[in-house]
Protein backbone atom coordinates (compact mmCIF):
# COMPACT_ATOMS: atom_id res chain seq x y z
CA UNK A 1 0.00 0.00 0.00
CA UNK A 2 1.41 3.38 -0.93
CA UNK A 3 1.00 5.98 1.83
CA UNK A 4 -1.06 9.02 0.87
CA UNK A 5 0.92 11.81 -0.80
CA UNK A 6 0.22 14.18 2.10
CA UNK A 7 2.47 11.93 4.23
CA UNK A 8 5.48 13.34 2.34
CA UNK A 9 6.83 16.77 3.15
CA UNK A 10 7.11 17.75 -0.55
CA UNK A 11 10.70 18.90 0.05
CA UNK A 12 12.65 17.73 -2.99
CA UNK A 13 15.75 17.30 -0.79
CA UNK A 14 14.09 15.16 1.91
CA UNK A 15 16.30 12.06 2.12
CA UNK A 16 13.53 9.96 3.66
CA UNK A 17 10.92 10.74 1.00
CA UNK A 18 13.52 10.24 -1.75
CA UNK A 19 14.16 6.73 -0.40
CA UNK A 20 10.48 5.77 -0.30
CA UNK A 21 10.03 6.46 3.42
CA UNK A 22 7.36 9.22 3.64
CA UNK A 23 8.66 11.33 6.52
CA UNK A 24 5.29 12.48 7.87
CA UNK A 25 3.53 9.10 7.84
CA UNK A 26 2.68 7.28 11.07
CA UNK A 27 1.27 3.81 11.82
CA UNK A 28 3.28 1.68 9.39
CA UNK A 29 5.29 -1.51 9.08
CA UNK A 30 8.71 -1.14 7.45
CA UNK A 31 11.69 -3.20 6.39
CA UNK A 32 15.42 -2.49 6.14
CA UNK A 33 17.44 -4.88 3.94
CA UNK A 34 21.21 -4.96 4.57
CA UNK A 35 23.15 -3.97 1.44
CA UNK A 36 26.44 -5.34 2.84
CA UNK A 37 25.54 -8.95 3.54
CA UNK A 38 26.53 -11.10 0.60
CA UNK A 39 24.88 -14.28 1.82
CA UNK A 40 21.25 -14.56 2.78
CA UNK A 41 18.49 -12.04 2.98
CA UNK A 42 19.49 -10.07 6.08
CA UNK A 43 16.59 -7.79 6.80
CA UNK A 44 14.88 -6.20 9.77
CA UNK A 45 11.15 -5.67 10.01
CA UNK A 46 9.70 -3.12 12.42
CA UNK A 47 6.71 -0.90 13.00
CA UNK A 48 5.97 2.42 14.59
CA UNK A 49 3.07 4.63 15.57
CA UNK A 50 5.39 7.64 15.46
CA UNK A 51 6.20 9.72 12.41
CA UNK A 52 8.64 8.04 10.07
CA UNK A 53 11.23 10.82 10.43
CA UNK A 54 11.39 10.26 14.21
CA UNK A 55 11.67 6.46 14.06
CA UNK A 56 14.27 6.44 11.29
CA UNK A 57 16.38 8.99 13.22
CA UNK A 58 16.74 6.34 15.96
CA UNK A 59 18.02 3.81 13.43
CA UNK A 60 20.29 6.42 11.78
CA UNK A 61 22.07 7.25 15.04
CA UNK A 62 22.51 3.63 15.97
CA UNK A 63 23.92 2.68 12.55
CA UNK A 64 26.22 5.71 12.45
CA UNK A 65 27.61 4.97 15.93
CA UNK A 66 27.57 1.14 15.58
CA UNK A 67 25.76 0.91 18.91
CA UNK A 68 23.18 -1.58 20.13
CA UNK A 69 20.27 0.84 20.67
CA UNK A 70 18.54 -0.56 17.58
CA UNK A 71 18.80 -3.90 15.80
CA UNK A 72 20.34 -2.20 12.76
CA UNK A 73 23.17 -0.69 14.82
CA UNK A 74 23.75 -4.02 16.52
CA UNK A 75 23.96 -5.72 13.11
CA UNK A 76 26.57 -3.17 11.95
CA UNK A 77 28.58 -3.73 15.14
CA UNK A 78 28.43 -7.54 14.90
CA UNK A 79 28.79 -7.98 11.14
CA UNK A 80 30.37 -4.93 9.50
CA UNK A 81 33.00 -3.44 11.80
CA UNK A 82 35.28 -2.94 8.78
CA UNK A 83 32.99 -0.09 7.65
CA UNK A 84 33.82 2.08 10.69
CA UNK A 85 31.41 4.46 12.43
CA UNK A 86 30.93 7.96 11.02
CA UNK A 87 31.81 11.03 13.07
CA UNK A 88 29.50 14.04 12.72
CA UNK A 89 28.66 17.08 14.83
CA UNK A 90 26.68 16.23 17.97
CA UNK A 91 22.93 16.55 17.42
CA UNK A 92 23.20 16.21 13.64
CA UNK A 93 21.30 13.66 11.59
CA UNK A 94 22.84 12.32 8.39
CA UNK A 95 20.92 9.55 6.65
CA UNK A 96 23.68 8.86 4.11
CA UNK A 97 25.31 6.01 6.06
CA UNK A 98 21.95 4.44 6.89
CA UNK A 99 20.84 4.37 3.26
CA UNK A 100 24.28 3.24 2.03
CA UNK A 101 24.03 0.22 4.32
CA UNK A 102 20.30 -0.56 4.30
CA UNK A 103 17.59 -0.45 1.65
CA UNK A 104 14.34 0.78 3.26
CA UNK A 105 10.80 -0.11 2.27
CA UNK A 106 7.36 0.57 3.73
CA UNK A 107 5.51 -2.74 3.73
CA UNK A 108 2.17 -1.59 5.06
CA UNK A 109 0.44 1.68 5.95
CA UNK A 110 -1.93 0.94 8.83
CA UNK A 111 -5.06 2.58 10.23
CA UNK A 112 -4.19 2.81 13.92
CA UNK A 113 -1.97 1.37 16.67
CA UNK A 114 -3.79 -1.97 16.93
CA UNK A 115 -3.73 -2.45 13.14
CA UNK A 116 0.00 -1.59 13.13
CA UNK A 117 0.89 -4.20 15.76
CA UNK A 118 -1.27 -6.89 14.16
CA UNK A 119 0.33 -6.34 10.74
CA UNK A 120 3.84 -6.27 12.19
CA UNK A 121 3.25 -9.64 13.87
CA UNK A 122 1.71 -11.20 10.77
CA UNK A 123 4.54 -9.97 8.54
CA UNK A 124 7.26 -11.09 10.97
CA UNK A 125 5.68 -14.53 11.10
CA UNK A 126 5.29 -14.86 7.33
CA UNK A 127 8.55 -13.18 6.16
CA UNK A 128 10.76 -14.36 9.07
CA UNK A 129 13.28 -11.51 8.82
CA UNK A 130 16.73 -12.71 9.87
CA UNK A 131 17.74 -9.64 11.92
CA UNK A 132 14.68 -9.62 14.18
CA UNK A 133 15.32 -11.11 17.63
CA UNK A 134 11.73 -12.26 18.13
CA UNK A 135 9.72 -14.82 16.19
CA UNK A 136 6.60 -12.71 16.78
CA UNK A 137 6.07 -9.19 18.01
CA UNK A 138 5.05 -8.84 21.65
CA UNK A 139 1.43 -8.17 20.77
CA UNK A 140 0.82 -11.14 18.48
CA UNK A 141 2.75 -13.61 20.67
CA UNK A 142 -0.11 -13.68 23.20
CA UNK A 143 -2.29 -15.27 20.49
CA UNK A 144 0.20 -17.83 19.20
CA UNK A 145 1.37 -21.17 20.54
CA UNK A 146 4.76 -22.82 19.99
Amino acid sequence: IQPPKNDCCNNENCELCLHGMPCKTSHYVYEFLCNNCRQGNHCYLGCSRRKMENRVKNHEGSVRRFNTRTTLGQHMLNSHMELKPTEIKRGSVVFKQLFENFKPRVLRKCRDTLDTYIWEGLLIESLQPSLNNMKYNGFLSIFTKD
